[in-house]
């Protein structure tokens, strides 16, 4: 790292946009498992090489310290049973054997890396590569009541979309951010690959070293956080005036204006608000082929095919539900959401309805704290 390395970043504002690079080297590199298993491979290979050339092949090893995560979806075939979880596994790996053979291996051989198995949950990941522009987001005002942070969520990524923050980061910031709850943070925050920016981040807060010190780290390595971010300015105290920060281009949203909504009907991003779900289906029955069409013919829009499952008669038109899935990080890392879930699924039950035996169902937790605590809290069952 160099003087003028650094007065490129000091000078991000004209640097950004001329696509300066800059060397990075990170303390730590984490990989998901589709691109930590090329890694495993490329690394082997050089072990080969240098064993051919008469050299100790264990000095092949990652320079800094190196997780791979085994990120991988397992799929439901089993589904409203006691051992659906342990059944899905199971088949997962006889699918994934060699995959997971190879990882296997890799965890003992190499040095400086830590391969964490299958089931324990999933990660993601973002990489630097040239000097980002920085895009600031202001939320102001509050949720109303009803309007979840996957509404929110939404709405920003609608928003962001349209704005272009490709290869960008996103910084949101505002004074009323202070009553913005952590978890609803994290929904927005973990939606980066889907408004498109390398990350999207909220800057960090009293509830933040909270959090940390909920998560076992030490009163005095928090100390030590918080003087290192107050000194270099990265610290937010919502009790102190607000200091005016520059950015490339700039954003706002009332959190009072966003609505319940929707996503889809293919693509996450193309949010439509509830109350307009009918109306918007009936249109892209219309519409022709696209992410907003199917191109049904009129006379066929109100077909009905029946079929037999297991025994009983079932009936299938253009817009029945086939799959209720609560999945994906985004939401069930929100406990907010989750309970609200929870809520409208015992409601449900208490007032007789019932789910289709024909529809799949699941609710995949992305991570296995998150299934600790929903087991704590005495799930019902009722989402299932």
């Amino acid at each position: 790292m160099t003087k003028e390395d650094v007065e490129k970043i000091i000078d991000w504002e004209k640097s950004c946009l001329e696509k300066v690079e800059i060397p990075f080297k990170p303390a730590r590199v984490i990989l998901q498992d589709f691109t930590g298993l090329p890694v495993l491979v490329d690394f082997a290979s050089m072990r080969d090489a240098m064993s051919k050339l008469g050299v100790d092949p264990a000095r092949i090893n990652p320079v800094v310290p190196a997780d791979i995560v085994i990120d991988h979806s397992v799929t439901a075939d089993v589904m409203r049973s006691t051992k659906a979880v342990q059944a899905n596994m199971e088949l997962e790996f006889e699918r994934n054997k060699e995959r997971f053979a190879c990882l296997k291996w890799g965890s003992s051989a190499f040095q400086n890396m830590l391969i964490i198995p299958p089931g324990s949950g999933i990660v993601h990941q973002h990489m630097s590569m040239v000097l980002p522009g920085v895009v600031g987001f202001k939320l102001y005002g509050a949720l109303r009541n009803g309007v979840t942070a996957t509404d929110l969520v939404l709405t920003v990524t609608q928003m962001l979309r349209k704005h272009g923050v490709v290869g960008k980061f996103v910084e949101f910031y505002g004074r009323r951010m202070a009553e913005l709850a952590l978890p609803d943070r994290a929904t927005i925050a973990n939606m980066a690959p889907e408004y498109g920016a390398t990350v999207g981040f909220f800057p960090v807060y009293n509830v933040t070293l909270e959090y940390l010190k909920m998560t076992g780290r030490t009163d005095e390595a928090v100390s030590i956080i918080e003087a290192y971010l107050r000194a270099n300015r990265m610290f937010v105290d919502y009790n102190e005036p607000e200091i005016e920060q520059t950015y490339l281009s700039y954003l706002e949203l009332d959190l009072r204006g966003a609505e319940s909504c929707v996503s889809g009907p293919k693509r996450p991003h193309d949010q439509v608000p509830l109350k307009d779900m009918k109306t918007d289906w009936h249109a892209c029955l219309d519409n022709k082929v696209g992410f907003k069409g199917y191109a049904v013919p009129k006379n066929l829009q109100d077909r009905v095919v029946k079929f037999h499952y297991h025994g009983q008669i079932a009936e299938l038109k253009h817009g029945t539900v086939v799959i209720a899935a609560i999945t994906s990080c985004t939401n069930t890392s929100n406990p907010t959401v989750m309970i609200c879930s929870g809520l409208v699924a015992k409601k449900a039950c208490e007032l007789g309805l019932e789910v289709k035996p024909w529809i799949k169902t699941s609710l995949a937790p992305g991570s296995g704290v998150v299934t600790k605590y929903l087991l704590r809290r005495h799930c019902c069952g009722c989402c299932s």
